[in-house]
């Protein structure tokens, strides 16, 4: 869902879509602005890794962890940083390859970090952003548990009184942060908050489920549609409420006693499998296809249209590119991770 939202986006604006407010219907501007599917993306960050926590009884070993993600992250993003490098080598020097190695993938161009007035980079900046995180999240989740929710809730309202302050002095900011920790930490940090909530109330969880879920994708239309009408909200606040909705999107879907049958559930996990390559690959495949082909106009809705080249055009290349790089890439370096969770008294460890 995360993946198909950023990508109908993309579509959207290569399109020359509208991108004021109000310009499309409340349900469709959740195709016009869904860029919102990178925040469902870092909430599930932080409720996937507290949940991996919480279902291991050992001691995170930082050093393990961190080697893990970078072998998870690292090795396509090099791959296409170095394409990069080829496509514009006379803007760049050896120097440039610190913007990878010091996590500033998100820095450099007002909209899309790094490199996007050079080459289709997209959404790079994220890779920078979930790193930065992935830094600290051992310590967080290590206070967390010593400390109680009033610790994440602090450190929410800390990044909130940040931004607040940062709106104060420069006005609306909401694109610098959007592409930085301070706007997304929040997302993070309500994700962990998720998370911790199934493992203490699944009860009274099991019990809201439906609400929490149907609330979710009403709210979702409702916020992409208004959320820029007034700016100190969307510069302060649209981080935080985006991943309350994502939020209550998650836990209430996990909760649902409704399963989805296996065959489907391990079709969409084999799909799963490919995200971070589809997320990565697919604005230089779109970029390709647009200068190439342009915009096919199928019917008369513009929407209608996005979606068709989005099925039709896109996610078929994509796919293909991605089952390459995810089997000749990704995988063997994944095949290299370890555990790294320390069980007290043994020598084992467990992911």
């Amino acid at each position: 869902l995360a993946a198909l939202l950023v990508m109908a986006s993309h579509v959207w604006r290569f399109a020359g879509g509208p991108n004021a407010p109000h310009t499309t219907s409340t349900l469709l501007s959740v195709v016009q602005n869904g860029h919102v599917g990178v925040s469902l993306f870092l909430v599930l960050t932080g409720y996937l890794f507290t949940s991996i926590v919480n279902d291991n009884s050992g001691t995170l070993i930082y050093s393990a962890f961190i080697k893990n993600r970078a072998l998870r992250i690292l090795p396509l993003l090099t791959v296409l940083f170095f394409v990069f490098l080829s496509i514009d080598k006379a803007q760049h020097n050896g120097t440039t390859v610190l913007s990878l190695l010091l996590l500033q993938l998100n820095v450099g161009d007002e909209m899309s970090g790094f490199g996007q007035a050079s080459f289709p980079v997209g959404v790079w900046w994220t890779t920078s952003v979930e790193l930065q995180f992935y830094l600290v999240f051992p310590f967080i989740v290590a206070f967390f548990h010593k400390l109680g929710y009033r610790y994440l809730f602090g450190l929410i309202a800390i990044f909130i009184m940040v931004r607040v302050a940062i709106f104060g002095i420069k006005g609306d900011m909401y694109w610098a942060q959007y592409h930085s920790i301070v706007g997304r930490m929040d997302q993070f940090l309500i994700g962990m908050v998720a998370a911790q909530l199934h493992r203490d109330r699944p009860a009274m969880l099991r019990r809201i489920a439906p609400l929490l879920f149907t609330a979710s994708l009403v709210a979702l239309p409702i916020f992409c549609a208004g959320y820029r009408d007034v700016p100190w909200f969307e510069s302060i606040f649209a981080f935080t409420v985006e991943a309350l909705i994502f939020a209550a999107l998650i836990v209430g879907y996990q909760a649902l006693p409704v399963r989805i049958p296996p065959m489907l559930d391990r079709a969409l996990s084999k799909a799963g499998e490919l995200t971070f390559s589809i997320y990565l690959l697919h604005p230089m495949v779109l970029a390709a296809l647009m200068a190439q082909f342009g915009f096919p106009h199928f019917t008369s809705s513009f929407t209608l249209n996005v979606m068709l080249y989005l099925l039709l055009y896109l996610i078929p290349p994509v796919l293909l590119l991605s089952k390459l790089t995810f089997e000749c890439i990704e995988k063997p370096f994944l095949s290299l991770r370890g555990r790294y969770f320390h069980q007290s008294g043994s020598s084992n460890k467990a992911e």
